[in-house]
């Protein structure tokens, strides 16, 4: 029964496209972000610049999101698909072109990395926006399980190519990373192109942007359960979520693995999203969902905890892929309580705020852990975050979400 509703959106050829796009971009992205970390630290040596990095590359993701999504709702969603993927595109072949000439500076980097977040900022709305348009309802829940589950498999798949890849050209080379991210967003934007009889949007004037921005913020504020998960989901993305930022140090001075090294230890996590993700899957519907929520999250604190006091390189590895695995299972959990507790005309709002949650304040996380690692150290840094977040499960989640009663899944 579980597996149908998992697989029943791949039968739809637009849906089938954009999926295999986003796992080909997926993976260029996290080969880049490989290449990048590296890069930062080579040149500066310092954590701080990791964490600034991420800060820049946040502040469009944070600021931007809810107006993407209010104009992924009034244009034409396909094409600011499109633009957003052309755009990223060319701020990533810069990247590449700089860095074979030997010309990429600390903050032209930087710099590229802020323009992707404006693009994505307008890009990762529309592209949820545009699911429904693309396969019928009773294969919507399939689609969105499909699609949320290729950028963790990617973050499998990338780190480790990146790190494969560095091994055998070394990391004088490492512009080779850059060229494969831009050849992988013209990959989408083909599939993209490709695509035939995808609806348009219906109109929507009746109120204005800022009106539309507060009606679904005053959903969720008005709402127990959607506000307690947002709230957390804002705890973990700022304290626990970001942990991969200081990867690079891990690598060099606590692990001393190298460059591959630090491929796959962004590769574990990844690992270890698929597995949770295609347990979740297996499993079928989850009655207590606040329940399993909960508990995944707390789990996912525990092996975050063993990761920062691992000296081990191989024990490392496998603490990695638990914590992955129950991240993975905590988000899904999270985004379908979402789904089932927001009626049908709020969804592309709230789940906007998702977004923000899910992308922008990990970046803006990756400044505060970055920062609290030049003080306390990078180890130290990650246990208190992890601390941080089970605190406030116990303290905010236990109370709301365990008592919430079952769920059942609602009908498309």
């Amino acid at each position: 029964m579980a597996k149908p509703r998992s697989f029943a959106a791949v039968r739809y050829r637009n849906f089938r496209l954009l999926w295999i796009g986003l796992l080909v971009s997926h993976a260029g992205t996290w080969m880049a972000s490989v290449g990048i970390g590296w890069t930062i630290y080579a040149l500066t040596r310092s954590p701080l610049y990791l964490g600034l990095n991420t800060l820049v590359f946040a502040l469009p993701v944070i600021g931007l999101p809810l107006f993407g999504g209010v104009i992924a709702d009034r244009a034409d969603r396909l094409r600011l698909l499109k633009v957003g993927q052309a755009g990223m595109m060319l701020g990533a072949l810069a990247m590449a072109v700089l860095a074979h000439a030997g010309r990429l500076g600390i903050w032209t980097l930087i710099a590229l990395n802020f323009l992707e977040g404006v693009f994505l900022a307008f890009e990762n709305p529309s592209r949820h926006a545009l699911i429904p348009d693309l396969v019928e309802p009773p294969a919507l829940m399939s689609a969105v399980a499909l699609a949320g589950a290729s950028y963790p498999s990617a973050a499998f798949v990338g780190p480790a190519l990146a790190g494969i890849i560095l091994g055998a050209v070394g990391t004088e080379r490492i512009h080779v990373l850059f060229y494969l991210n831009a050849l992988s967003f013209l990959v989408v934007f083909l599939m993209l192109l490709a695509m035939r009889d995808v609806p348009a949007p219906q109109r929507q004037a009746t109120s204005g942007v800022l009106q539309s921005l507060a009606e679904g913020l005053r959903y969720v504020w008005m709402t127990p359960v959607s506000r307690t998960l947002i709230l957390l989901a804002w705890v973990a993305s700022v304290f626990s979520r970001s942990y991969t930022t200081l990867m690079p140090v891990f690598a060099v001075d606590v692990l001393d693995v190298g460059a591959r090294g630090l491929g796959f230890l962004l590769a574990a996590p990844g690992a270890g999203t698929i597995t949770g993700s295609l347990l979740l899957a297996v499993a079928g519907e989850v009655a207590h969902k606040g329940r399993y929520y909960v508990a995944a999250s707390l789990l996912f604190c525990a092996a975050l905890a063993a990761f920062a006091l691992s000296r081990l390189f191989l024990l490392s590895l496998p603490v990695l892929f638990i914590a992955g695995a129950f991240a993975s299972t905590s988000s899904a959990t999270a985004l379908t309580m979402l789904q089932q507790n927001t009626p049908p005309q709020l969804r592309g709002r709230v789940l906007s705020l998702m977004t923000l949650t899910f992308i922008g304040l990990p970046s803006l996380g990756g400044m505060v852990v970055a920062s609290a690692a030049t003080v306390v150290g990078s180890p130290t840094a990650i246990l208190a975050g992890a601390v941080i977040v089970a605190t406030a499960m116990f303290a905010v989640g236990v109370p709301i979400l365990w008592r919430t009663p079952p769920q059942a899944p609602q009908q498309a």
